[in-house]
């Protein structure tokens, strides 16, 4: 006859190796951060659609993100995606639902 406790102890390691494979499999993987490399004033300008002066302009009045070493300008083509969409304009529907929010916490405050 088989011993219940060996079946028992057999089950609960099964448990513990799959709650081990869990706990692996929702760590993040270790990866290295990529390396970001400055992108040409060209390319900005094909992202941005702007022209080149205009970029040089905005660079000049710190309006846009850019870096500068000696009279040479850099980019990096994450920062003007993220400054592109900071100008997010919103929308009617949006700005309606934000003064409806702040209205019913103020009448809630009262």
């Amino acid at each position: 006859m088989n011993n219940p406790f060996e079946s028992l102890e057999h089950r609960l390691s099964n448990i513990e190796n799959l709650l081990q494979d869990l706990k692996d499999l929702s760590q993040p993987a270790q990866i290295e951060p990529s390396i970001k490399k400055p992108v040409s004033i060209k390319r900005i300008s094909e992202i941005t659609n702007l022209a080149k002066q205009t970029i040089y302009g905005l660079a000049s009045t710190r309006k846009i993100p850019h870096f500068k070493q000696g009279k040479r300008l850099y980019f990096f083509e994450d920062e003007i995606i993220d400054w592109i969409k900071k100008g997010k304009r919103k929308t009617e529907i949006e700005i309606l639902d934000e003064t409806l929010s702040t209205l019913k916490r103020k009448g809630a405050r009262s």
